[in-house]
């Protein structure tokens, strides 16, 4: 049947894509982790004596601020860190024995962060940018990496659950289903209905419908044409079902006009 083999061709595009979409979500997340990983390998190598000074200072660089209080808002997936923590609160919470490595050890991708953007548009500001934290010290240099790639790491995580693409190939995959579900009942409606051998049906007047090109007679009533019927025309076929609700609208529309 030619319409079987267009939803047949669309399920194979639709998996087909769904497929690519998957494959690249999938790199994406690779690509992310191999960053982070880097990135967390740099602070555990930072001494940690200078890790401690440069966390205990009394009076620090904008950037060291920044980067310590980004850090400390994705460890703990808390945005009012960020935005109402004082100086002194950061460096309570930077004092507790282990706090970086805890801080680093977090699971990424297990959680999202609900505010990325405010801390990755704030960091890419020149005063705040990765070239700023080098200059400050080895320890900022290092958190900066593993802020910004922990939240890559994240959005590329959630990408695998919630990629809009996903769910428009599964509905399109869902709906080429139905569709080949809805010929094969049809067949079978009319393989059933041409097994009653209508004596209504016009000598000559056939169809072809299934794989195997069978031919056989069917009601007059199941061809429904403006133009004269010419026996050889094919794809034509409707179920008794169809034919009483073609009927049924015209009635309404010739009692309507």
């Amino acid at each position: 049947m030619k319409r079987m083999r267009v939803f047949q061709e669309r399920l194979s595009t639709s998996r087909d894509k769904l497929a690519a979409i998957r494959s690249e979500n999938e790199d994406s997340v690779s690509a992310a982790r191999s960053v982070f990983e880097v990135a967390k390998e740099q602070v555990k190598a930072v001494d940690e004596v200078h890790m401690r000074e440069v966390t205990s200072q009394a009076r620090p660089s904008p950037v060291a601020v920044e980067v310590l209080k980004a850090v400390l808002a994705v460890a703990k997936n808390d945005p009012a860190i960020n935005d109402c923590f004082s100086w002194y609160d950061i460096q309570m919470e930077y004092r507790k024995p282990g706090a970086v490595m805890d801080f680093i050890y977090v699971d990424v991708p297990g959680r999202y962060y609900p505010t990325p953007d405010t801390i990755l548009s704030s960091l890419h500001e020149p005063r705040f940018s990765l070239a700023a934290a080098a200059r400050d010290s080895e320890a900022i240099r290092s958190l900066h990496q593993w802020v910004v790639s922990a939240l890559a790491y994240q959005e590329a995580h959630s990408r695998l659950t919630s990629d809009m693409r996903i769910q428009a190939q599964n509905d399109a995959i869902g709906a080429a289903i139905s569709g080949m579900k809805a010929c094969r009942m049809k067949v079978m409606k009319l393989k059933e209905e041409l097994s009653r051998r209508n004596s209504s049906a016009a000598r000559g007047q056939v169809t072809s419908f299934i794989k195997t090109s069978v031919h056989s007679t069917i009601p007059l009533s199941a061809v429904i044409s403006v133009v004269p019927i010419d026996p050889s025309v094919t794809d034509c076929a409707l179920t008794d079902d169809e034919v009483d609700v073609l009927y049924e609208d015209a009635s309404w529309l010739a009692l309507s006009t």
